[in-house]
């Protein structure tokens, strides 16, 4: 079976991908994460999960049963 994309904006992975060298930051080199940067992450992570739930019930509706 061929990999299956979820479609998500160019510029949403950007964002996404910013915030995860944000926490690995924090994570190897101590440096801290601003509350903005954990409002947006949780802003994200949100936005992705229900972006993910949507995909899931068009493409493999089966899975969420």
């Amino acid at each position: 079976m061929p990999a299956t994309h979820i479609g998500l904006a160019a510029d949403v992975v950007i964002v996404l991908d910013a915030l995860r060298k944000q926490r690995n930051q924090n994570d190897y080199e101590g440096e801290p994460v601003s509350p903005a940067v954990v409002t947006e992450c949780i802003h994200q992570a949100q936005s992705l999960l229900a972006h993910t739930h949507q995909f899931l019930r068009v493409q493999f509706p089966a899975l969420l049963k």
